[in-house]
């Protein structure tokens, strides 16, 4: 399969949030290759990971996502994270095929202390953050195939912030 075959095969995936047979992102897939943007002034920035590298961000705009965002580093796409995600084959249908993950985290979402439910397969790329109480896939990431130290080291979005609450002075 050419690099470019293999790009819009992983473009596809993503656009139709189907993940069967997910492999993980390429090393080289450039943020223009992938969703057909520069990376330029108008990205953001985020630090990822325990280690709180630097990755440029862009928030997409693609169906079946809650603000699907793209992350570069050194002009290659290193993750793609979508809330939200509908997925098509549903979550149990892609859990049977994965199979146990490389490791489960806790994490909280809104205040909500979520036992091992960051499901890190690391080994193919994608870690699913599920809502424990009904199943649901609150987040999707995705990105190139990996170690769970690496990915926590280097990739991981912290999520344990509160939503709807301000900071008091």
């Amino acid at each position: 399969m050419t690099s470019q075959t293999h790009n819009t095969v992983i473009a596809a995936m993503i656009e139709r949030r189907e993940f069967v047979g997910w492999q993980g992102l390429s090393r080289t897939l450039s943020p223009d290759a992938l969703f057909g943007l520069g990376v330029d002034t108008v990205w953001g920035e985020q630090k990822l990971g325990s280690e709180f590298l630097r990755a440029r961000s862009h928030v997409l705009e693609m169906e079946g996502y809650y603000r699907p965002t793209v992350y570069a580093r050194e002009g290659a796409v290193v993750m793609f994270d979508g809330m939200n995600p509908q997925l098509a084959p549903p979550w149990n249908v892609l859990q049977a095929e994965f199979g146990a993950p490389d490791s489960a985290l806790d994490w909280s979402y809104d205040g909500i202390a979520l036992a091992e439910a960051e499901l890190i397969f690391a080994s193919r790329g994608i870690t699913v953050f599920l809502n424990t109480a009904n199943g649901f896939v609150v987040f999707v990431s995705l990105f190139e195939p990996t170690t769970v130290d690496h990915y926590v080291r280097h990739l991981r979005i912290e999520r344990s912030r509160r939503r709807g609450r301000r900071a008091t002075p």
